[in-house]
């Protein structure tokens, strides 16, 4: 990226992708031409919200508890804290109602302690400092 600016003494840029190192280096520019350019300065972008989580699966383990798994999110935007893992026995309620397990350092859970014979829905937010992301598609 090149950025010519007139008399100002700082610049902007826009655009740039979360959680990421750039290079930079300036010159000074004057009527006798471009002066040289300053020693390259790695500079890194604030963390953002993760995408979400990918290849989400379960599998049954036992009559009442499941395995389940996921990958990181494709553009995890950040160092990744943590996991929320929802799940319900009603998806047409909000999720905010849903049963909460929360996991750190982990790309897995089992759930235990659930109803034999019934189908549960479940979604999983994956969290940054800066907060949650997208949620997995649902299972």
């Amino acid at each position: 990226m090149h950025m010519s600016l007139d008399t100002n003494t700082e610049a902007l840029l826009k655009n740039l992708k979360p959680n990421t190192v750039y290079n930079m280096r300036l010159s000074a520019k004057t009527s006798r031409g471009i002066g040289a350019p300053t020693p390259t300065i790695p500079v890194q972008t604030l963390e953002s919200t993760p995408g979400k989580p990918v290849n989400l699966r379960a599998q049954s383990i036992t009559s009442t508890n499941v395995l389940v798994q996921w990958d990181e999110p494709l553009k995890p935007n950040g160092v990744i804290k943590g996991y929320e893992v929802y799940y319900t026995l009603d998806k047409i309620l909000p999720v905010w109602t849903w049963n909460l397990k929360r996991v750190q350092n982990s790309q897995f859970m089992i759930i235990s302690n659930l109803k034999v014979n019934h189908t549960y829905t479940m979604r999983v937010w994956a969290k940054t400092s800066v907060g949650k992301g997208d949620y997995s598609h649902v299972l």
